[in-house]
This record gives C-alpha cells, sequence and structure tokens, in this order.
C-alpha cells in the first residue's frame, strides 16, 4: 500500500512538473513574442526619426532662403486668381472695414489695383510716406 502511494504522488509530481513546464513555456514564448514586436516597432520609429531628421537637415542646409522670400512676397501680394483683381479688392475692403486703411489709402490702393501693379510696391510706398 505504501508503494501505491509513492507511486501515486510520483505520477502527480510529474504531471505537475509537466504542467508548470508547459505553463512556463508558453508564457516564455508569448514575452519573446512581445518583446520582437515592442524592438521592431521601435527599431522603425528610430529609422524614421533619423530619415526625417536627415531630410529636415539637408533641407535647411541646401536652401538658399529664396523659397521663404517667396512666401513673405505672395502673402504681402495681392493675389488675381481670374485676372480681375477681385481677391485684392476683397482684402483691401476687409483692411478698410477692420480700420487699417484710411478711405484715401483705400480709394488709391483701389485704383492701383484695378489698374494692375503689384501691391509689393504700394506697401513700400505707404511705408515711406508713413516714417
Amino acid at each position: 500500500m505504501a508503494l501505491a502511494k509513492v507511486l501515486k504522488f510520483a505520477a502527480l509530481a510529474i504531471g505537475a512538473f509537466i504542467l508548470v513546464s508547459v505553463v512556463l513555456s508558453v508564457v516564455s514564448a508569448l514575452v519573446g513574442l512581445v518583446w520582437a514586436l515592442v524592438t521592431t516597432v521601435a527599431t522603425l520609429l528610430t529609422v524614421a526619426a533619423l530619415l526625417y531628421g536627415g531630410f529636415k537637415l539637408y533641407s535647411w542646409l541646401s536652401d538658399d532662403g529664396s523659397s521663404e522670400r517667396d512666401s513673405i512676397r505672395d502673402r504681402s501680394r495681392t493675389t488675381r486668381t481670374d485676372g480681375t483683381g477681385e481677391d485684392g479688392v476683397a482684402r483691401l475692403r476687409e483692411r478698410y472695414a477692420n480700420g487699417e486703411l484710411s478711405e484715401a489709402e483705400l480709394e488709391r490702393r483701389l485704383e492701383l489695383e484695378l489698374d494692375g501693379p503689384e501691391t509689393d510696391s504700394i506697401d513700400r510706398e505707404l511705408s515711406r510716406e508713413r516714417s
């Protein structure tokens, strides 16, 4: 009878050992999979950040400043989409309504707008008059 109990407990111990081994193997495999995914994503993000930084650095080093000057000029220039100057007229009206332009300035700018010169020269002329 004692031998049967020993064999029974030995079989239970071996079964428990196998169960614990299987559980630990599955947990270890899952942790390894998660770790592989995390490191892959981190590596991809690092490479993407380095490529983006390199692109920005290259753009910054190769830029001669002309694009910035062009964007400033474009913002100060009245754009004409259809050749009639309606966008410029609308902007002038809005500036007049906001109190940025006097009535005389509005009339002069409207006249120049409808005649066709760019507003860069107008802005320079007005800044000289105000100085």
